[in-house]
C-alpha cells in the first residue's frame, strides 16, 4: 500500500551527506532482528568523521530492529534511505500540506482565522517553514526515506531515522486511510500517524538512556526563528498533529494493552481535530454537516470549500491573545472554551468576475451556549484585536456588520448567531456582503 502523502519530521535538523542505504534480507527474520542486527546489538562505528556506506547500512538495520521491537510490527519490504543536501531538497519543490494550500480556497482558509492577510501567501509561508525546517520525510510514492543534510560531514540523528522508519512500517503493515479532503481532516489523520511515530521515538530515546547503546545525537535546529515568528499561525496549525498526536495515541494504548487499539484506529481514522484534541471522545464525537446554500448574485461564484476545524479556531484566538500564552507557544494543548464544542464547519470561498475574493464560513456547535461563546469571542476579536468598526444594522436582514478599514485584513464582515450556528460572511466591501451571500431573513 502507498499513502498519497509525505510523512514529515520537523523536530530537529539532520547533518547528513548524500547517499542511499539499502536493505539486506534476513533468512531468519523476526521482530527485533533486521539484516543480521538485533535491537540490542552494539555497533562499531565512529561518528566524529561521519559514517561510511557500510556504517550507515548497519545503523539503518539496527534502527529498524529497534523500531520493530517497540512497535511490535515487522518490516516486510526494504526501506531505502536517501540523504540529500538542503539545496537539493529545496529544488525538489515538494508539497507537504495538501492541495488546499495553493489556491483561492487556501488563501481564504488562512485569511478567515486572521492567520495570513492579503499581504502574504500560503505558498510563501510553507516555503519559509518547510524549506529550512524539514529534517526528513518518508515518501509513500517511492517507499523511501529522505534525510536532509545541513552539514558537509555525514552524521545521523537516531531519533529522526527512527521516526521516519515508523512511517515506513505504517505504510507496509496498516490499512491505507482514505485521503482527507480538508485541512481539518488531514491534521486529524496525521495525529494518528505522527502520534504513533512520536510515541515510538520517545520510547526509543528512553531505551537509549536506560538500556541501549546509542549514537550521540548531533546538534539540531528548527525552522528559522524569523520564519516561525512571521508565519506563527501557519506553523502552530500544522504542528498540531505532532503536539496532540502522542497523547491521542497514548489514550488509545491505555484502552487495550499494547498497540491493538492504535492499529484498529486505522480502520476508523479520526476525521476531525476535535477528536485528537479531546482523545477521550474518540471515536464517538458527534459531527454535523455545516451546509452553506449558495445565495450569491451573478458576478460571484463559489470556487471551493474547506473545513478548518477546532485547531484552526483555537489558533485564531491564540494568535490574538484571547487564550493563555504562558510560554508564548502552544506546547501541550489546543483546548480552550472559545474553540471547544465545535461539531462541524464549512468555509466556501468565492471569487468575482473581476478577481475579488470573499467567503462564507459557517460553524455548528454542540449547543446554543457554545455557539454564543464563540460568537461573542469572535466579535471581541473583531472589535478589539483586529480593529474593526461596527456598522449600523442593515435593513436587508439580521446579522452584525463590521468593517476593517485598512491593513492586510481590510474587508467587510457580517456575523450572525442562529441557535447552535454562527455564520460569518466576508467581502471586499460592505455592499459585497449581500452579493456574496444574501441574508435569508
Amino acid at each position: 500500500m502507498r499513502r498519497q502523502a509525505l510523512a514529515v519530521a520537523m523536530a530537529c535538523l539532520l547533518c547528513l551527506a548524500g547517499c542511499t542505504v539499502g536493505y539486506q534480507g534476513d533468512t531468519a527474520d523476526r521482530i527485533g532482528w533486521e539484516a543480521g542486527y538485533a535491537a540490542t546489538d552494539p555497533l562499531d562505528v565512529v561518528a566524529t568523521d561521519g559514517f561510511n556506506a557500510s556504517e550507515r547500512a548497519a545503523i539503518t538495520a539496527r534502527t529498524m530492529a529497534r523500531v520493530e521491537s517497540i512497535r511490535g510490527l515487522e518490516f516486510t519490504e526494504p526501506v531505502p534511505v536517501e540523504i540529500v543536501s538542503r539545496a537539493a531538497y529545496r529544488n525538489r519543490s515538494i508539497r507537504f500540506a495538501g492541495s488546499d494550500q495553493v489556491d483561492i480556497v487556501a488563501e481564504q482558509s488562512w485569511e478567515a482565522p486572521f492567520v495570513l492577510g492579503e499581504d502574504r501567501t500560503a505558498a510563501t509561508a510553507l516555503d519559509a517553514l518547510f524549506g529550512d525546517g524539514v529534517v526528513g520525510y518518508y515518501s509513500s510514492d517511492t517507499g523511501e526515506i529522505v534525510l536532509v543534510s545541513d552539514s558537509p560531514t555525514p552524521t545521523l540523528d537516531r531519533a529522526t531515522l527512527a521516526h521516519e522508519l515508523v512511517h515506513a512500517l505504517q505504510d507496509q503493515q496498516l490499512p491505507d486511510p482514505a485521503p482527507a479532503t480538508s485541512r481539518d481532516g488531514r491534521l486529524a489523520s496525521q495525529a494518528l500517524s505522527e502520534g504513533a511515530a512520536r510515541a515510538v521515538e520517545r520510547a526509543y530515546e528512553t531505551a537509549c538512556r536506560e538500556r541501549w547503546s546509542c549514537l550521540d545525537r548531533p546538534r539540531g535546529g528548527r525552522p528559522p526563528a524569523g520564519a516561525i515568528a512571521t508565519y506563527q499561525g501557519v506553523y502552530l496549525t500544522l504542528i498540531q498533529p505532532y503536539v496532540s498526536g502522542p497523547a491521542f495515541v497514548e489514550t488509545l494504548r491505555a484502552r487495550e494493552e499494547g498497540w491493538t487499539a492504535v492499529d484498529e484506529a486505522y480502520e476508523r481514522v479520526p476525521t476531525t481535530t476535535a477528536e485528537t484534541i479531546h482523545p477521550v471522545r474518540y471515536p464517538a464525537t458527534a459531527t454535523a454537516n455545516a451546509t452553506v446554500t449558495d445565495r450569491s448574485t451573478p458576478g460571484w461564484s463559489a470556487v471551493g470549500t474547506n473545513r478548518l476545524g477546532e485547531t484552526t479556531i483555537h489558533v485564531m484566538f491564540w494568535l490574538e491573545r484571547m487564550v493563555p500564552r504562558p510560554d508564548d507557544a502552544i506546547r501541550t494543548s489546543y483546548e480552550h472554551p472559545l474553540s471547544a464544542g465545535l461539531v462541524g464547519d464549512r468555509l466556501v470561498a468565492y471569487e468575482s468576475v473581476t478577481g475579488q475574493q470573499g467567503y462564507v464560513w459557517r460553524t455548528v456547535w454542540e449547543s446554543p451556549a457554545e455557539a454564543r461563546e464563540f460568537h461573542d469571542g469572535y466579535l471581541r476579536l473583531l472589535r478589539f484585536r483586529v480593529g474593526a468598526d461596527r456598522l449600523a444594522p442593515a435593513a436587508e436582514g439580521p446579522g452584525k456588520r463590521y468593517v476593517i478599514r485598512s491593513g492586510p485584513f481590510a474587508d467587510a464582515f457580517r456575523v450572525r448567531l442562529d441557535g447552535d450556528t454562527v455564520t460569518i460572511v466576508n467581502a471586499p466591501s460592505v455592499d459585497g456582503l449581500e452579493t456574496i451571500h444574501a441574508p435569508s431573513g
